[in-house]
């Protein structure tokens, strides 16, 4: 009960996926694709397109780099936790719920447990992984064009807030008396922008 009530505040409004910048990119990207035929796949992105999201991109892995080396380790989960944490994000990343004109996915369910399972640090990195695992096949198909791949990471970044909150503070393992932390990630994530989950 005490992982449900923290992972609920941290994640409660989890279906925003960055900052304002990046959910400018992401709908820029996505509707400059929107009219291209299904059996052709996405077009590349634009030029102005592409150079935003080469930044945004390059910014979270340079940022999830960083706090995999900094933040303090503090959990040795076992490989086939994080092998079947990753798995399941990726699954889930292909499993969509239409909402209005858009649709979400439920990625947010596998974040909890990411959270409070695995060094804090790297909850970033393994959510971008589960991400490209997730899209493989569209990208070896050519449905997706390869420079597409940036947007994954972009759409990384509403990981990045909880995991830096909860690693810098030390709140490890979860805890009643951590409430407060848990609080101030769910403040971070309701400052997120709303974007789309979805790329494909």
């Amino acid at each position: 009960m005490l992982l449900g009530a923290a992972a609920g505040a941290v994640c409660a409004g989890a279906a925003g996926a960055g900052g304002e910048a990046a959910g400018a990119v992401l709908a820029g990207c996505l509707s400059a694709g929107a009219g291209a035929a299904a059996g052709s796949g996405l077009r590349g992105l634009g030029d102005r397109d592409f150079r935003a999201s080469l930044i945004l991109g390059c910014g979270f892995l340079v940022t999830a780099c960083a706090m995999a080396l900094l933040l303090p380790a503090g959990r040795a989960p076992h490989l086939w936790t994080i092998l079947v944490l990753v798995a399941a994000y990726a699954i889930t990343s292909r499993v969509e719920f239409e909402v209005g004109t858009g649709a979400v996915v439920p990625t947010q369910l596998i974040l909890v447990p990411i959270l409070f399972l695995v060094p804090v640090g790297t909850v970033p990195l393994l959510v971008a992984l589960g991400l490209c695992l997730g899209r493989a096949a569209a990208f070896i198909s050519g449905k997706l064009p390869p420079d597409r791949i940036l947007l994954l990471f972009v759409n990384c970044w509403h990981s990045v807030g909880p995991a830096l909150v909860l690693g810098l503070a030390g709140a490890d393992p979860a805890a009643w008396e951590h409430w407060p932390l848990y609080l101030a990630a769910l403040g971070r994530r309701r400052r997120a922008a709303q974007s789309p989950d979805e790329l494909a």
